[in-house]
C-alpha cells in the first residue's frame, strides 16, 4: 500500500509523510501510475530517493518540481525514470529548485510547442516523429540534435546553429537547450536513468544496513 511506501522512506531518507505523499500523487497524475498496487509506491519512492541521492534536488523537493515538470516530461515522451533523472542532470548546472522547475519545464516546449519543434526540426533535420507519426525517444532527439552540434567547430557557427533552430523560443527554453547541448549532461541523464531502472529494493537494502549498524553499535 501507499502507505507502507511512505512509512519506509520516512525512515530511510528522514523525509516528512505529506512531502512522499505528495510526491507519490503528482508521479502518479503524470504518469498514470496506479497506487492501489501491490508494491507500485514504494517502487516510486525508491526511484525518488535515489534521483535524489545522484542530483542536487532533494527527495524533499522533487514533488514541488514535478508538478511543474512532470506533465510536460510525460508528454514529451519521457517515462519516469528519465524525467527524474533529467531533472537531477540539470540540477547538477542549477542548485535552486524554483529555478530548476522553471529549467526544466521552460526545456521541455521545444517537446510540446509545436511552432518550437517544427522549426527545430527544420533546422536540424532531426526528427521529433518516426515514420508511423509517434513520439521518438526524446533523449534520443536531444543526442541527435547534439551530435549535429558538435561537428561545429566555431563559435559563431554553434550560435548560429542554435539561433537558427531555437531562436523563437523564449530564453528559458533556449538555456535549457544549450545546457543540453553543451558538456556532458545529457551523458549523465543517461546513468542516473540506469541507476534510477535499478532502485528495487533500495529502501530493504539501506533498512538491513542500518540494523546492521545499529548491531555493532551495541
Amino acid at each position: 500500500s501507499s502507505l507502507e511506501g511512505v512509512n519506509m522512506a520516512m525512515a530511510v531518507t528522514g523525509a516528512d509523510a505529506k512531502t512522499l505523499a505528495n510526491g507519490l500523487t503528482v508521479a502518479a497524475q503524470a504518469f498514470q501510475f496506479d497506487l492501489a498496487k501491490p508494491g507500485m509506491a514504494t517502487e516510486l519512492l525508491e526511484k525518488m530517493t535515489i534521483a535524489g541521492r545522484l542530483g542536487n534536488a532533494e527527495l524533499q523537493n522533487l514533488s514541488d518540481i514535478f508538478a511543474r515538470v512532470g506533465v510536460n516530461a510525460a508528454s514529451a515522451g519521457m517515462n519516469f525514470d528519465t524525467t527524474l533523472a533529467f531533472i537531477e542532470g540539470l540540477s547538477k548546472i542549477e542548485r535552486q529548485p524554483e529555478r530548476l522547475a522553471t529549467l526544466g519545464d521552460s526545456t521541455l516546449r521545444v517537446f510540446n510547442n509545436l511552432k518550437y519543434m517544427a522549426d527545430a526540426q527544420k533546422s536540424t533535420g532531426v526528427k521529433f516523429f518516426d515514420a508511423k507519426g509517434q513520439r521518438r525517444d526524446a533523449m534520443a532527439v536531444l543526442e541527435d540534435i547534439r551530435a549535429k552540434y558538435k561537428t561545429i567547430s566555431t563559435d559563431k557557427q554553434r550560435a548560429e546553429f542554435v539561433q537558427s533552430a531555437f531562436g523563437k523560443a523564449d530564453l528559458d527554453t533556449i538555456k535549457g537547450l544549450k545546457t543540453l547541448l553543451t558538456g556532458n549532461t545529457l551523458d549523465v541523464i543517461r546513468q542516473f536513468t540506469g541507476k534510477t531502472e535499478k532502485a528495487g529494493g533500495t529502501f530493504k537494502r539501506d533498512m538491513d544496513a542500518a540494523t546492521a549498524n545499529l548491531v555493532d553499535q551495541a
